[in-house]
């Protein structure tokens, strides 16, 4: 295998800056963006199997145009180009219609063999998008991928289960989805954050990919599930009563008999 291999990610909001009000709607006013937790993992293994296998490590990205200030920290983690589906002010949520601008992409793109994305997102965690992006190009597609080697035109990944691990072989080009233990991504360095100013930027109009932007699915409304907890604590100065107390509580709810 010596064509390319692509990372798609994506630019959300940093889970930390965001607060929920008392009405537990939450408020993004304040939040910074930042490339999904998950998503470095699908570029790490990017540039893994890229360098193993002789191809570029190519990142891929769909967002609006502010999601173009994440493509420099893309590039800083080994990608060597970044290409941007730019929808303007706001990039549409709908799986179907994120997943057709991206394979469209995709068939622009030099010499394609694997697509790495990773599981889901750290805004959404729909765990959609490689499976409907598979479907989409009619390529094999594996998700739950703990593990990637590629020999010649085929691929060999490690797919775990709820009790095993599961080992494939598949033909490419493919589509994989890998989880966070594939690998530990490092933080990058300021030679490697220096580069990335250097590196080549595409940017493709949404518009200009001909895709349906009706959303097949529409959110109706959201609403916040409140805490019923007891918020019981049992923390007397001897453990054998505390423990005897808890176990009594939980024979109450009718959690043990």
């Amino acid at each position: 295998m010596s064509s390319n291999v692509i990372a798609c990610f994506k630019w959300v909001y940093d889970e930390a800056d965001v607060v929920v009000d008392a009405s537990l709607t939450p408020d993004f006013s304040r939040a910074k963006s930042k490339i999904s937790e998950y998503d470095r993992n699908a570029i790490e293994a990017a540039v893994q199997v890229a360098a193993k296998s002789g191809g570029m490590p190519l990142g891929l990205t769909l967002g609006s145009s502010a999601a173009a200030s994440g493509l420099k920290d893309a590039l800083s983690r080994g990608l060597a180009e970044v290409y941007l589906i730019d929808c303007g002010a706001e990039a549409p949520s709908d799986y179907r219609v994120v997943t057709e601008a991206l394979a469209k992409a995709i068939k622009t793109m030099p010499e394609v063999g694997l697509v790495i994305c990773a599981e889901g997102s750290s805004d959404r965690y729909g765990r959609q998008t490689a499976s409907r992006l598979g479907a989409v190009l009619d390529w094999p597609t594996v998700t739950s991928v703990v593990s990637v080697e590629t020999d010649g035109g085929s691929l060999k990944v490690s797919r775990k289960l709820e009790d095993s691990f599961e080992t494939l072989a598949l033909p490419l080009p493919a589509v994989v989805a890998v989880l966070p233990e594939i690998n530990n991504p490092d933080l990058p360095g300021m030679k490697a954050i220096l580069a990335a100013k250097r590196k080549p930027q595409h940017t493709l109009e949404f518009a200009s990919l001909s895709v349906d932007a009706t959303p097949a699915v529409t959110v109706t409304a959201v609403t916040g599930l409140q805490n019923n907890r007891k918020q019981l604590v049992f923390d007397g100065p001897d453990e054998a009563t505390n423990v005897a107390e808890f176990i009594e509580a939980l024979r109450k709810e009718g959690t043990i008999s």
